[in-house]
């Protein structure tokens, strides 16, 4: 499982600081990345070697890996011979309040369509903060698309992030935990398997939580609502 790992190919969607920091961190230690962005500016700006916004150590690491371990483009047909794809992509507020998907559900429409009657197990990890039940519709999404078998061909995870602005390549390098939802025991020793393989490349292996997707999900409105607390009322 471990020699499979070290030599899977890894997909990014979306580039914001999420994304882009995910993509070279995995870069930097080796893997080989394919980040994709619908924003044809920003691909040009990255190949460039630079990140189109301020991340602690990120354009020190950027020129290392862009075109080299890191790919970046806007086409999807990139995607096809990816073993895994993390999805990155804004999931901003509608003006009534509720959260727009519409990004989130393109792209895995996108990667279904390029991923279809795959022959190889692949698997879908969704990064972007969604609300509990998402990653569970986003699935049967993917699997229409792909005409996949969820638990046969296809795994989905939901892998939230706990990163700081600003600090967001160490916080990906040296998370406090790392909690990932699964819709199977199978995908959740893939994904495990991946992040402990990183991590111990890096030296240090953090506390690894799995459940099911809707506790990963709940477990980052949690996270962001106990941290929107902290900031909001007055310290004693």
């Amino acid at each position: 499982m471990y020699w499979v790992i070290f030599h899977m190919k890894i997909g990014v969607i979306g580039l914001g600081f999420v994304g882009l920091t995910l993509a070279v961190a995995l870069a930097y230690k080796k893997y080989n990345v394919i980040g994709v962005d619908i924003d044809e500016k920003k691909i040009e700006f990255i190949r460039s070697g630079k990140s189109p916004f301020y991340e602690e150590g990120l354009n020190e690491l950027l020129p290392k890996v862009i075109n080299n371990k890191l790919v970046v483009t806007t086409d999807y047909e990139m995607l096809r011979e990816t073993d895994v794809v993390f999805i990155a992509v804004g999931t901003p507020p509608n003006p009534n309040g509720s959260q727009n998907q519409s990004y989130i559900i393109d792209a895995v429409k996108k990667l279904g369509r390029v991923w279809r009657d795959s022959k190889e197990y692949k698997v879908m990890v969704v990064k972007s903060t969604v609300i509990p039940g998402t990653t569970r519709k986003l699935a049967k999404i993917l699997s229409e698309e792909s005409r996949l078998k969820i638990g046969i061909d296809l795994g989905i995870a939901m892998n939230p992030e706990f990163l700081r602005e600003g600090k967001a390549l160490y916080d990906t390098f040296y998370p406090s935990r790392v909690v990932i939802g699964c819709i199977d025991d199978k995908t959740c020793k893939y994904v495990e398997n991946l992040c402990r393989e990183f991590y111990k490349k890096i030296g240090k292996i953090p506390p690894i939580l799995t459940m099911s997707l809707e506790e990963a999900e709940l477990v980052k409105y949690a996270s962001n609502a106990f941290l929107a607390m902290r900031i909001s009322l007055p310290t004693p």
